[in-house]
């Protein structure tokens, strides 16, 4: 991260009516380096935006006292388009953060309660898209003709959508630990099917961006519907089925702000079917886009609960019609001849820990530190080290191995 993000020059207006989490947002900003503006009102907000011009993040609560802050944001978007708005709030309502989102009204959203880290994260990657787009203003008003340094803020901005993207998956993570794995395996195998389909770098890149984010749709569906559908459809109520189904639809307006050509594509269609009985739009044969084909296949591979034999049996009586046949038949072959990637994950209690286990989820403390990371191998010192530490401060998360 450069310097200038956490240099003094970053100012954060911060606007709750929540004197707590306003004092307690300032201190996050203000360890991050920058200067700290608070204010309880909009209008106290206005104010304070009159005030000072060099303001770069503005964080801000939905529910105001003296009006709604999306109301404001769209009053600032015209205004001081310049400045990044973060909206606060409970479990994200999906339509009003879609429609804050594609509208261009916010840069993000921050769900209560809120971690520090994740306070930081959002404001960093704020920071960071706030100068590059002065950064790019600056060239593009001083007519540069040095092309590297074009070249080089272009990079920096694909390493910030890099990182939003990792922030999304990070969030999916957060919201289920064993969806976040599922796409993390199904990306690795859509990449592997592309390759064989001599993709260009760039379909190469969407398509993986794609497949780690193809469920962030399931954060609109209780968690409580989506258990019950890995079981089977049939204990699902008509909205519950409902709601499942509108997931690609609505992970497909989640990915818009990333602005990454074909993502929201795939994402749309990968669960459509070769024969055209899929959803949401019923897209069969070649009217069926060719990464979303791909998508589909690991996807259900992965999700299937049988054993990989019986998942690789699946996907090949399937082909033709669920499955692209030409697609289906490249990834069994991947299957064959790589057999390493058909590993998955497992979940075992901290009785169960054995040394030689490699570890598919980061180990934590109940106050967020972090113990061992992930795809470590477990060994005898460091399984009393985590044994130690549930004694004395108990761990609240899942355990998860690669078998």
């Amino acid at each position: 991260m450069s310097a200038e993000i956490s240099s003094i020059k970053n100012t954060v207006l911060i606007v709750d009516d929540d004197e707590q989490l306003l004092e307690l947002l300032g201190e996050i900003v203000q360890d991050m380096g920058c200067i700290s503006l608070q204010a309880s009102t909009i209008a106290a907000a206005r104010k304070c935006l009159a005030e000072n011009k060099n303001i770069s993040v503005l964080l801000f609560d939905q529910a105001l006292p003296d009006g709604n802050g999306l109301d404001f944001c769209r009053e600032l978007k015209r205004s001081r388009p310049e400045t990044l708005r973060i909206l606060i709030t409970g479990f994200p309502e999906t339509q009003v953060a879609l429609t804050a989102i594609n509208d261009g009204e916010i840069f993000r959203f921050i769900t209560k309660p809120c971690t520090a880290e994740n306070v930081q994260l959002t404001l960093r990657e704020a920071m960071e898209r706030f100068r590059l787009v002065q950064e790019n203003q600056r060239l593009q008003a001083a007519l540069i003709a040095g092309n590297e340094e074009l070249q080089k803020t272009n990079m920096a901005l694909q390493q910030a959508l890099s990182n939003s993207v990792r922030l999304c998956f990070d969030l999916l993570d957060h919201f289920d630990h064993v969806l976040a794995s599922h796409s993390s395996r199904v990306a690795k195998w859509a990449t592997a099917i592309g390759k064989t389909f001599q993709l260009s770098p760039e379909e190469l890149n969407s398509l993986e961006m794609a497949a780690e984010m193809h469920d962030i749709g399931l954060i609109s569906v209780s968690r409580s519907a989506h258990s019950c559908q890995q079981l089977g459809w049939n204990d699902l109520s008509p909205s519950q089925q409902a709601a499942l189904h509108a997931h690609p639809k609505t992970g497909s307006e989640l990915v818009q702000f990333l602005q990454q050509k074909g993502v929201p594509e795939i994402i749309l269609a990968h669960h459509e079917w070769f024969n055209g009985n899929g959803y949401p739009n019923g897209l069969a044969g070649d009217r069926l886009p060719l990464l979303a084909a791909i998508l589909a296949i690991p996807d259900a591979y992965d999700e299937v609960p049988m054993e990989r034999t019986d998942a690789a049996r699946f996907i090949e009586d399937n082909l033709g019609t669920r499955f692209h046949p030409e697609v289906g038949r490249a990834f069994l072959r991947i299957l064959q001849d790589r057999p390493e990637m058909a590993e998955r994950e497992r979940e075992v209690l901290i009785s169960e820990l054995e040394a030689g286990m490699k570890l598919s989820c980061n180990v934590s403390s109940a106050s967020g530190v972090l113990l061992v990371p992930k795809g470590q191998i477990l060994t005898p010192k460091l399984i009393h080290y985590i044994l130690q530490h549930n004694v004395s401060d108990p761990l609240t998360q899942r355990l998860f191995i690669s078998v």
